[in-house]
C-alpha cells in the first residue's frame, strides 16, 4: 500500500478529502523524522516505537577482494512493533 492509497481509504473511512488526509500524513511523517534524528522515541501504545540505534565501529571483509575495512560508526532508524500489533498480525 503506498501513501496515496492509504491517504484514500483513509479518507473514505473518516468522510475527508484525500488531499487533506495525504497532507496530514506528511505532516505526521515529516514530525516522526525530526524527533527520531534528534534522538528521541516516538511511541504509538498498541502500535510500536520508531527510533534511532547506534551501531559501532566494526572490521568487515569486503568478499569481492578479500581486504579488511573498517565500517565506521552510524545510526539506523528503526522501527519495534508493539505487542498488540504482533498478535494481530500473527
Amino acid at each position: 500500500m503506498t501513501k496515496k492509497q492509504l491517504a484514500e481509504v483513509v479518507a473514505t473511512l473518516a468522510d475527508l478529502k484525500p488531499l487533506v488526509v495525504e497532507d496530514v500524513l506528511n505532516k505526521t511523517f515529516n514530525t516522526i523524522r525530526l524527533r527520531v534524528r534528534a534522538g528521541s522515541k516516538v511511541t504509538f501504545r498498541g502500535f510500536g516505537t520508531f527510533e534511532a540505534i547506534t551501531r559501532k565501529t566494526k572490521k568487515a571483509r569486503n568478499i569481492q577482494k578479500g581486504t579488511e575495512i573498517i565500517v565506521p560508526e552510524h545510526r539506523l532508524p528503526v522501527f519495534k512493533a508493539g505487542k498488540k500489533f504482533k498478535s494481530f498480525v500473527k
